[in-house]
């Protein structure tokens, strides 16, 4: 939500606004430019707060205040409906604290130092700042293709503020990480007699949009094939008078387009559709290879993403829906029985265990010892809070602000409450579906949809050789974390026999390759 640089000199300075930016001496603060979004700067004689949040019923205003308004004004701001970032800096105390809202979407990275603390929420800008790799969690993401949600990413001092948590950053003092208590472990629920399970999800669903929904904001919306998607563009479309709809053509996905020209032709939506195979991942042409792009646990499929994205601005669409979080919506607790056969999805392809045999003994060793620190249990699932955390800079890199209904908190606690039967199969999101008419071929469909296809064609064919040539000048191999003729070796056999599903530890290493390139880390 916001990009900044504080410096320990100007903590005692008072801030004002200088054209869409706040500052202070050389400090800065520059909120994301969206009509989403709306900034305050609420002061008192001692503190400063900087507030930066989703816009809501009741505009934000800057205001001048007591020190007990000012208290007052900050217990009120955490009882905003929507998403926020919170930057309040302590004159007296000569502290910064940054408080995240619960709903995690666009975190604030950070890298601090003994005299500045700078943050942004594209975390691309701060890789040459970046000095070390942390070993063990470069080991752990080599394999598998995994950096856990927390507060500490593959690079030293490069650190990620969770949702709902505070950092403190004082001159000279390491950041002082202070996350919300875990939220209680769900449990299943008998539903009340006559209870309409699938009314009261709507109605929180559409609750949740509608809060979101302002008239000077052009809409967009993430269109699949997918029950996730579906769901959220057939709310929205009945919320809003006109709905682009955006999607990729995922090739070898029998059905994809069948059940998405369903949904077109039933709801009329204006919709935009792009071939992933035209913008593979790593492909000679992508804007990676010059350095332009995502940090490695982002967007896989960036290139085909972001040329939705592009588009979408085109016609200027500075809001897009997406379907993350539908797939957390029907998990089964510990103890539950596993979902039957005949309601289990049909993978497009069987669960294969990967080996990053092309690792070092030293890499190995280090990610034995690594003790990943994760964020505390959330009122959404750890997952869905990690595909919004890690996947907002690439939409925020083309102007455009992600919106998911489907990490609504009172959603998620409503459906982990169901008993198990209305969880197993998805069963609650498909009768929502077909209680707003979406045709029977998605809301009944147990195709589970897979870009590695498209990744592995790519890294087989037209991405192959500057990967390789990629791997030959590995710094992974120069830190001592990659054997690089192994590496080598066994990308090239990997091409000639590999499943699609081994194509993710080579991947993992192009990408953290590309990133490295990027950093202060002596090659």
């Amino acid at each position: 939500m916001l990009k900044f640089r504080i410096n320990s000199d100007d903590l005692s300075e008072p801030w004002q606004r200088a054209g869409r930016a706040l500052v202070a001496g050389d400090s800065r603060v520059v909120p994301f430019r969206n009509p989403m979004l709306e900034n305050m700067l609420i002061q008192s004689p001692g503190q400063t707060c900087i507030v930066v949040r989703e816009r809501g019923r009741v505009p934000a205003r800057d205001r001048v205040l007591s020190a007990s308004g000012f208290h007052k004004a900050l217990g009120a701001l955490r009882r905003w409906p929507l998403d926020m970032l919170v930057l309040l800096i302590d004159h007296k105390a000569r502290r910064v604290r940054l408080r995240s809202g619960r709903g995690g979407n666009a975190p604030v990275f950070l890298m601090p130092s003994d005299t500045a603390l700078i943050g942004d929420w594209d975390p691309q800008c701060l890789l040459p700042e970046v000095t070390a790799l942390r070993p063990g969690a470069a080991a752990l993401f080599l394999r598998n293709f995994d950096m856990p949600y927390g507060p500490h990413t593959l690079f030293e001092g490069l650190e990620l503020a969770v949702a709902d948590s505070i950092v403190d950053w004082s001159p000279g003092q390491p950041l002082r990480h202070l996350s919300a208590p875990d939220w209680p472990q769900p449990r299943a629920t008998a539903l009340r007699p006559g209870g309409d399970p699938v009314a009261v999800a709507l109605d929180m669903l559409k609750a949740s949009m509608e809060r979101m929904i302002h008239p000077d904001v052009c809409y967009g919306s993430e269109l699949s094939g997918g029950l996730d998607s579906a769901l959220v563009s057939i709310v929205a479309q009945d919320q809003l008078e006109g709905l682009f709809t955006f999607g990729l053509r995922l090739p070898e996905m029998d059905g994809q387009s069948e059940r998405r020209l369903s949904m077109i032709e039933r709801f009329g939506f204006e919709d935009h559709l792009f071939d992933l195979e035209k913008a593979v991942p790593l492909a000679p042409n992508s804007p990676r290879w010059e350095g332009i792009g995502s940090v490695p646990w982002e967007e896989t499929y960036e290139e085909g993403v972001a040329h939705l994205l592009g588009q979408a601005r085109e016609l200027g669409v500075s809001a897009m829906f997406t379907g993350f979080g539908g797939d957390e919506l029907c998990g089964l607790h510990p103890g539950e029985p596993p979902v039957p056969s005949h309601l289990a999805p049909f993978e497009p392809a069987g669960e294969e265990r990967i080996d990053a045999d092309f690792l070092t003994s030293d890499a190995l060793s280090a990610m034995r010892g690594y003790a990943p620190e994760t964020a505390p249990r959330a009122a959404i699932e750890g997952s869905a809070l990690e595909t919004v955390a890690y996947g907002a800079a690439l939409y925020m890199r083309h102007g455009i602000w992600p919106i998911h209904p489907l990490c609504t908190p009172e959603l998620a606690r409503f459906c982990a409450a169901l008993p198990w039967e209305w969880r197993a199969g998805r069963r609650i999101e498909r009768e929502m579906l077909r209680r707003i008419g979406c045709p029977e071929i998605v809301a009944g469909s147990r195709r589970v949809d897979s870009f590695l296809p498209a990744l592995a064609s790519g890294m087989r064919n037209g991405s192959f050789a500057p990967v390789q040539r990629l791997f030959g000048g590995a710094r992974l191999a120069r830190l001592g974390l990659v054997d690089r003729d192994r590496l080598q070796r066994d990308f090239e056999d990997w091409r000639a026999s590999g499943s699609d599903e081994a194509v993710l530890p080579f991947y993992s290493a192009a990408s953290l390759e590309l990133a490295l390139r990027q950093t202060g880390i002596a090659p």
